[in-house]
């Protein structure tokens, strides 16, 4: 490439190469460096080192490692090449994304602002320690959008507090405690705007406790069956944890078709468990549809379920091989669903939906 001169200055655009190789194209006006002068280095790990310079000093810079934070800035510059301006900056490391929130006088940072990938689901949104500890902030989970805003350390160890959650997902609230996972458990509040559904008061691990009421047995009559078949059930819901509180959305027997409908998102992640509660092995298939539409809310289902229970004389015993659970995905809040199973007899399935 040629490089023109001028007053015995290099002038113009050329390549200066230092004496590791590493080229630098840049612009010159009478030996002076002018523009963004930009480092192509193929061994870094985000886009190429630029900086502007003029009358010989660097006023901005892109992706400058700065090792004191092991992360990569852009920004103005000092004479020393320090970050001097949290305005307009960005910085980058593996797992954050963000900029300076309170840059110090002497070039150390107080607080930086931005998204840190916190795990597999979440997405940390908020204010950060200058070793990207959390302050103050929410997590976003990376799928459904739902947000998480607990209270935090105010120390800066980054240590969540789970007495005061805020929760939110659409047009659902909840305020209150919460376990490890951010499930309500202990007291809370959660409502859904624009609806009557209100629940205050205590929750188990994403369930709520209502002492003073229970679901009925939906779109199917309740059984009058003998003493074995009622031991059975009893079995059941002390099994799954769905007696006297809103732990299920259906249960019973139905005779070929039972009906769904989620209220809040607690509730829009059920799972279908199935019992045989017959003496022999049975083919179930089940499918399920949006009320009114077509289409199939997931594929027909079929397995074969063997007996759920072995009775020897008055002895109930279980019998694991015939219990079999479905996860139901893409359930929409106060939108119905027809499930419908083949066409066995009244009584011989016991099916619970629990969230």
């Amino acid at each position: 490439m040629k490089v023109f001169f001028k007053n015995s200055y290099p002038d113009s655009t050329g390549v200066v190469t230092n004496k590791n190789g590493i080229r630098l194209n840049t612009t010159m006006d009478i030996g002076e460096m002018t523009d963004w002068q930009m480092f192509e280095l193929d061994t870094r790990p985000y886009e190429s080192l630029g900086f502007n310079a003029f009358a010989a000093r660097i006023n901005d810079v892109k992706n400058m490692y700065w090792p004191t934070y092991q992360a990569y800035y852009t920004g103005r510059v000092n004479g020393l090449l320090k970050p001097n301006n949290a305005d307009n900056s960005y910085v980058t490391t593996k797992k954050f994304k963000g900029r300076i929130g309170y840059l110090r006088d002497d070039g150390t940072v107080s607080t930086f602002i931005g998204e840190l990938d916190y795990n597999d689901f979440y997405v940390f949104d908020g204010k950060l320690t200058p070793d990207f500890k959390m302050i103050r902030g929410k997590f976003v989970n990376k799928v459904n959008g739902m947000s998480i805003e607990p209270k935090f350390a105010e120390d800066g160890s980054g240590k969540i507090y789970y007495h005061h959650v805020t929760i939110r997902k659409g047009d659902t609230i909840y305020v209150g405690q919460t376990n490890q996972k951010f499930q309500p458990h202990g007291e809370g509040y959660l409502m859904v705007k624009g609806t009557d559904i209100e629940m205050n008061g205590k929750f188990e691990h994403g369930v709520f406790i209502d002492p003073y009421q229970k679901h009925e047995e939906a779109f199917a009559p309740k059984q009058t069956s003998n003493a074995v078949r009622q031991a059975m059930v009893s079995s059941i819901d002390k099994m799954l944890g769905v007696s006297g509180f809103r732990g299920y959305l259906y249960k019973g027997s139905p005779a070929g078709l039972f009906q769904l409908k989620a209220t809040n998102f607690l509730e829009s992640t059920p799972e279908i468990y199935v019992f045989n509660l017959s003496e022999t092995t049975q083919d179930f298939c089940m499918k399920s549809v949006k009320d009114g539409l077509k289409g199939r809310m997931q594929p027909e289902t079929c397995f074969k379920l063997a007996p759920t229970f072995h009775l020897s004389g008055n002895e109930i015993s279980l019998n694991k091989a015939g219990v079999h659970k479905i996860t139901l995905s893409n359930v929409e809040v106060n939108q119905t669903y027809n499930v419908t199973i083949n066409g066995a007899a009244a009584g011989t399935y016991y099916i619970v939906v629990k969230y």
